[in-house]
């Protein structure tokens, strides 16, 4: 399983630490993409991939299972409202 933190409030619980961001000055990047892989897991369950592209050119790719994914956006889902319309 690929493990996934949800976060609900990264103003109060921050992504990344103190300690991790003086290891770096990078800049948030932006989400080009969103993908599935149909059978991404051993036991072939879809994984989602996210394209992130740098500032510089570069992009980084991150991916979870879509399960995952699916409690993320319930649990964000109960915080805030349906915003679809």
């Amino acid at each position: 399983m690929i493990p996934l933190r949800i976060l609900l409030d990264v103003e109060t619980h921050p992504i990344v630490t103190e300690e991790e961001r003086v290891k770096t000055d990078e800049q948030l990047g932006k989400v080009s993409a969103v993908g599935i892989l149909t059978r991404g897991t051993d036991a072939g369950r879809p994984v989602v991939i996210v394209r992130i592209d740098r500032e510089d050119g570069s992009f980084v790719l991150g991916q979870t299972t879509l399960r995952l994914l699916q409690m993320a956006m319930r649990a964000f889902k109960a915080r805030h409202g349906d915003l679809v319309s």
